[in-house]
């Protein structure tokens, strides 16, 4: 353990590990709520399904992404 000026370079020193889990973890925590939504009697916003495929994916790609 480090004390003084040195501290304060930890996360620095860890930046990569820190990026890296951080999306791991997204990616995983998104799959895991796709994959849910497909579940027997999953509540859904009714309004995210019209049924158009392309339109429910442009419709998540512009609320979600952009």
């Amino acid at each position: 353990m480090t004390f003084g000026p040195e501290a304060f370079t930890f996360f620095y020193r860890k930046w990569v590990g820190f990026v890296t889990a951080a999306l791991l973890m997204s990616v995983l925590q998104g799959l895991a709520c796709y994959a849910a939504s497909f579940r027997s009697g999953a509540l859904l916003a009714l309004g995210g399904n019209t049924g158009n495929h392309i339109y429910d994916v442009r419709v998540f790609m512009v609320v979600y992404l952009i």
